[in-house]
């Protein structure tokens, strides 16, 4: 196959994110088998309308193809106008685009799938259960390698889908990853079947609480071939009392107490001026958040929003 020929055909295309048969079924054995390459191209024009945001399906759209492994970025990146053919632009793009060479913005990237990581463990949780410490004490070790260094946790993709990632505790990272960030994180691709024999006695692990709170990712995180994943979990009023705590740290005291007096206050169901707060009452609120109704028996911690 010549990745330079003008007959530029690739294996498979596909619409990113929306075939998640393919994906999860079909990329994955093609990616593993170390044969072949698979590339995101996604291709933007300017909005319909001036100072609108990018709609995706309208402005941008996501596609995917698959090439044999001799085939590089580049080599995709310079056959664009045979590649427009071979995928029906027009179509696809509603008439906006005959040919990819007209797009305002064509983004190439190589993707690999998480059963390619070379990753020995990971630390997906709980957060505040000393997932940190654990991290910063296997960093020291001389044969371990953090992905995202000594202290800091490795942040993970997000969905093809979403432009930006609102924060939650959920990992949205998709299926098909891009190659860019295992490179950010030191971490290596397998190139061909996993059983291949290893040739560094470095361990490679990471650490994310967002992992334990999403069965999706930790199902990819468990299709890493012989890959440990390690759970830390504290007692639940303790954890409670800590991430409360937490949250408090660097509030202004002249908002109203901080800490574990005003910890202990609101557990005990006492009011903010340190009076027994009746039965069924609600507690004061407190300037800067608002604490919901302790409960019927007022001795119950309500969600605080700040």
């Amino acid at each position: 196959f010549d990745c330079a020929a003008e007959v530029f055909v690739p294996c498979l295309s596909w619409n990113l994110g929306d075939d998640s048969h393919f994906e999860n079924r079909l990329a994955r054995r093609l990616l593993v088998d170390g044969r072949t390459r698979c590339f995101t191209l996604r291709v933007y024009t300017p909005p319909s309308e001036p100072g609108s945001p990018t709609i995706l399906g309208l402005d941008a759209w996501l596609l995917g193809v698959c090439l044999p492994r001799p085939c590089l970025a580049e080599d995709v990146r310079l056959r664009l106008g045979p590649l427009s053919r071979m995928l029906s632009m027009r179509g696809i793009t509603g008439m906006r685009l005959t040919d990819m060479s007209e797009a305002q913005q064509v983004v190439i990237e190589e993707l690999f799938h998480w059963e390619q990581l070379h990753l020995d463990f990971a630390i997906v949780g709980f957060p505040n259960a000393g997932t940190s410490t654990l991290h910063r004490t296997l960093a020291g070790q001389p044969g371990v390698r953090m992905a995202g260094g000594a202290f800091d946790e490795a942040g993970l993709p997000e969905s093809w889908r979403t432009n930006s990632e609102e924060w939650s505790w959920r990992c949205s990272a998709p299926t098909l990853m891009p190659v860019s960030w295992a490179r950010q994180h030191g971490l290596r691709i397998r190139s061909g079947k996993a059983t291949a024999r290893r040739t560094t006695s470095l361990r490679f692990g990471l650490r994310n609480p967002k992992l334990i709170f999403s069965p999706r990712c930790l199902v990819h995180l468990a299709s890493i071939p012989n890959i440990r994943i390690i759970v830390l979990w504290r007692d639940p009023v303790d954890w409670l009392r800590s991430s409360f705590e937490r949250s408090l740290e660097g509030f202004d005291e002249r908002r109203g107490p901080t800490g574990s007096r005003m910890w202990w206050r609101l557990a005990l169901g006492q009011n903010l001026e340190g009076a027994e707060a009746p039965t069924g009452a609600a507690a004061a609120p407190v300037e800067g958040f608002g604490l919901p109704s302790l409960g019927e028996d007022a001795r119950g911690l309500g969600e605080i929003s700040f």
